[in-house]
């Protein structure tokens, strides 16, 4: 009899420590959970991606002894796990310290937050027992708002009662803003314009192929205009730096003969055309002038007289223009042009590029159209040996039509956002949002294993051409944290700070 106590004590004993059997000493399977064993916050790799006012989350489950999985397996007789987020503003988060978001699943999108402020994560797992693992490694990430950087290359050409604005890289090409970009354009009469000037808002447009034409200007009047950019989810940029210019009525060749008073060499001069269309626009230390070709008439009259009224030799020729001059100065240039520097431009050429310039510093520009008789003209054979040489040796250049003024600086190119942080087998995987906007934009990685990196704090690496990068050989158990800037002629802010700890 005590045998046969004895004997269901030890099978009821069996029964309830071996749980989930069909029978003592039988065959069966456990539904039976445990929460992630391990306590050193290694059961899981986190990432983090800033966005604008919010914070993505992701997390992979590591099972110890078991390949990386984004969940617990779970079958119709074993639900799944789900996970609790708990945040702060401060390093060193955990369940007791922390604000909780229960009951979420990876990828979790943390809304409503505020830019510029740094936010802290750890991840716990939630069996459906209700058993808690211990917090995951902390992570960290401040959102920000996708700010584009200020246009560069604002080129604004006069014309006739109008102006026209594109925007154009350093070779004069057009730009190529962000899908869903718009410009807002802002103008005054009197310099100084500010967002508070008054508004073009939304233009699509700023290509030279498409330009934006500000119609209804005063000819001979001032005009000064700088533009932002707006981001396709409504960010607006700083302004751009100003551009003026003097809107003119298209000028006439004036057309003077040259008179020679028996054998004298006194001349009248004749004007061409003033060159059509000035304009320029800015780069690194240098400005780029372009404008189109001067009119000239075909034919060009040249009277001899012989010391009564009526001319002896009446010499029809053809001329052509013979250069170009570009004047600038560092002030609004006078009408006789005093104050200003003079640089031949040959007559093939519609284009200069000022160079080794300040950035920084407004600088005035205007162009002239030179010509002279075509010396190989026949008719030229009337005149003498020394009359020739006078007529051919003089210039004969336009007037000024209109001056534009602006100011050499370096594209700085948009502050990476959207920057993110994933933890892998000891590296961490970057991504971020590039600026597109303009060629030859790289990116810089500034990073450190202590809080406050930057570009004079961290260790960089540099050239990055993609939009991602690996950072690899890092050590366990240690936090790195990592700041991203994009170069072109100068260098960006440093991105928001995204850590992980290994």
């Amino acid at each position: 009899m005590g045998k046969l106590v004895v004997g269901i004590k030890a099978f009821l004993l069996c029964c309830l420590v071996i749980t989930g059997l069909t029978a003592c000493g039988g065959s069966g399977s456990s539904n039976s959970q445990t929460a992630s064993t391990q306590n050193d916050g290694s059961w899981a790799d986190i990432s983090v991606a800033s966005g604008n006012q919010s914070i993505t989350l992701s997390w992979t489950k590591k099972d110890a002894g078991t390949a990386d999985s984004a969940s617990t397996p779970s079958t119709s007789s074993t639900p799944a796990p789900t996970y609790n987020v708990y945040w702060s503003n401060t390093s060193g988060v955990t369940k007791k310290n922390g604000n909780k978001i229960a009951d979420v699943t990876s990828p979790y999108v943390h809304t409503g937050l505020v830019n510029g402020t740094r936010y802290y994560y750890v991840v716990t797992e939630v069996l459906p027992s209700g058993v808690e693992s211990a917090e995951s490694y902390e992570s960290s990430a401040t959102p920000q708002a996708n700010i584009p950087a200020a246009p560069t290359g604002l080129k604004v050409t006069a014309k006739d009662g109008q102006t026209e604005l594109a925007l154009v890289d350093p070779t004069g090409k057009a730009m190529t803003p962000p899908t869903g970009t718009v410009f807002n354009i802002y103008w005054n009469t009197t310099g100084g314009v500010t967002k508070k000037s008054t508004k073009i808002a939304n233009v699509a447009s700023l290509s030279p192929a498409s330009p934006y034409t500000h119609t209804g200007l005063t000819n001979g009047a001032s005009y000064y205009y700088m533009i932002t950019e707006v981001s396709p989810t409504g960010e607006e940029s700083v302004e751009s730096q100003q551009v003026s210019v003097i809107p003119q009525s298209a000028v006439a060749a004036v057309v003077v003969n040259a008179v020679f008073a028996n054998t004298s060499t006194t001349t009248k001069k004749g004007q061409p055309g003033s060159p059509k269309n000035p304009n320029g626009y800015a780069g690194n230390q240098k400005v780029t002038v372009a404008w189109d070709v001067a009119d000239f008439p075909t034919n060009y009259d040249y009277v001899r007289f012989t010391g009564t009224s009526t001319p002896a030799v009446q010499i029809t020729s053809t001329n052509t223009i013979k250069g170009y001059y570009v004047y600038w100065s560092t002030d609004q240039i006078k009408t006789d042009k005093t104050n200003a520097t003079r640089i031949p431009v040959p007559g093939t050429d519609l284009k200069f590029t000022h160079t080794a310039l300040a950035n920084g510093t407004r600088l005035y520009y205007a162009v002239t159209a030179v010509a002279s008789p075509d010396p190989a003209h026949a008719d030229f054979s009337a005149l003498t040996a020394a009359q020739l040489s006078t007529l051919v040796s003089t210039q004969y250049e336009s007037q000024i039509l209109a001056q534009f003024s602006v100011v050499p600086e370096a594209r700085v190119p948009a502050v990476p956002s959207n920057v993110a942080a994933a933890k892998g087998n000891q590296q961490v995987a970057l991504s971020w949002k590039k600026d597109t906007s303009g060629t030859g934009v790289t990116n810089n990685i500034y990073w450190t294993t202590s809080t406050g990196v930057s570009k004079t704090t961290g260790t960089k690496i540099s050239g990055i051409t993609s939009n991602s990068y690996v950072h690899s050989g890092l050590e366990s158990g240690t936090t790195y944290y990592y700041v991203i800037t994009a170069v072109s002629d100068g260098e960006s802010a440093e991105s928001t700070v995204v850590s992980v700890t290994m």
